[in-house]
């Protein structure tokens, strides 16, 4: 799929698509806000995975702040296998940061805007 078929089709289901701004950062920043996430697996049983996101300096802070439990955007680094087809690279996406932990993606987009997605899909 050609990014601008990417790009309407995130539109048309409300899904920020950030693939342009991703291009423009040097390879410098692109490696110092890269981070690792976790998804959950997608309602159809299955695994969950770790990806690849990139996140802003003033939310790296926050991601290596092992006392901070909150949520940050992060911007898919890669094509996950949970949602294949509705998240792609460029997706930014809202994680939930766990201290210590890895970030998850956040329960409540998994919930109201990913699912929907998958279930009209059936």
């Amino acid at each position: 799929m050609e990014k601008k078929d990417i790009k309407k089709l995130c539109e048309e289901r409300g899904i920020t698509y950030k693939a342009d701004f991703m291009d423009g950062l040097s390879e410098k920043q692109f490696d110092e806000g890269c981070i690792k996430l976790y998804i959950p697996a997608d309602g159809n049983g299955g695994c969950g995975e770790g990806i690849w996101g990139w996140i802003t300096p003033e939310d790296k802070k926050k991601y290596m702040d092992d006392n901070f439990y909150g949520e940050i955007k992060a911007v898919l680094c890669n094509d996950p296998i949970n949602y294949l087809g509705i998240l792609f690279w460029g997706c930014e996406i809202p994680i939930i940061c766990q201290g210590e932990d890895r970030p998850i993606l956040s329960e409540d987009y998994i919930k109201n805007v990913l699912l929907p997605i998958v279930n009209k899909q059936k």
